[in-house]
């Protein structure tokens, strides 16, 4: 294996030591000629595409921490800038459904933009430690209320009122913490939008969000030309896992559909609290 940094012992593929040090750049390019990186990188690749495929959310969520065996924590996002990008532009434009979606969610959108914008510009001092964990436990509680039967729904009257609300919490929420995915995913399924319509709207926020971040990772120069080749190569074993994913979901009746999305949030909201627990 060549470099100093990813060294696996790895018994059967299952075991992967963590990359506790950067990677120098010829490092990384070198990792693309290396048939037991590539390997394991894609299966992990494939894994987080699948279930992005299935329920629409899920890609940074699996594949981040997996990656970060392999690669330190910046380049591990960095890597999923293009599939990320490609996979909700891809998941937003099909099907027909943008406009009709972004007609019912363009509120939500807009103000979602403006809370980024404020969050990340906010200068006060933050508990992050209680930030994870009131987040963390309003999502589990939330998202079990949601999966062991009750039926909440926004009435279409208030429909934009509390869109644009759900909105700018949620972007003034990922403004300073980069979580802003559950607070959206639980209004949308209180909207009961049928599951493709859901996956159109989830895209399209997701990519919407994902620019700030991104851009700032290129601004700041951890997204640099290595970064950007392993991205783009990324896109290919992501993008397999999200057509066989929505292969899966075609057949996945709407009530599975609900339940599969309910438990990935109640699994994020787990992992925040664990974040939280961690500071």
């Amino acid at each position: 294996m060549r470099g100093k940094v990813w060294q696996p012992r790895i018994p059967l593929g299952i075991i992967l030591p963590p990359v506790p040090h950067p990677v120098s750049k010829s490092a990384l390019l070198s990792y693309l000629t290396d048939p037991e990186f590539l390997l394991i990188a894609s299966l992990i690749l494939l894994l987080g595409g699948g279930i992005k495929g299935v329920i629409g959310l899920g890609l940074p969520l699996v594949s981040v921490p997996l990656l970060t065996y392999l690669l330190p924590v910046p380049v591990a996002i960095s890597v999923l800038a293009a599939p990320v990008m490609v996979a909700n532009c891809y998941q937003a434009m099909r099907g027909g459904l943008l406009v009709q979606v972004l007609s019912r969610i363009w509120p939500l959108l807009l103000a979602m933009v403006l809370g980024v914008a404020l969050g990340a510009q906010l200068l006060i001092s933050l508990n992050e430690k209680a930030l994870y964990l009131i987040l963390g436990t309003m999502v589990v509680v939330l998202g079990l209320v949601y999966l062991f039967g009750a039926n909440l729904r926004v009435s279409p009257r208030y429909e934009r009122r509390i869109g644009v609300t759900i909105g700018f919490g949620a972007g003034l929420l990922g403004g300073v913490s980069s979580f802003l995915g559950p607070p959206i995913v639980l209004y949308l399924v209180a909207l009961q939008l049928a599951k493709e319509h859901f996956i159109v709207a989830l895209a399209a926020v997701f990519f919407m969000a994902s620019l700030p971040l991104y851009g700032t990772l290129a601004a700041d120069g951890v997204m640099g030309t290595a970064e950007l080749v392993l991205s783009l190569y990324a896109i290919l074993p992501v993008m397999l896992g999200v057509f066989a994913g929505q292969q899966l979901r075609r057949i996945l009746p709407q009530e599975r559909f609900r339940q599969a999305v309910l438990v990935m949030l109640v699994l994020i909201g787990f992992l925040l609290i664990r974040r939280g627990l961690m500071m």
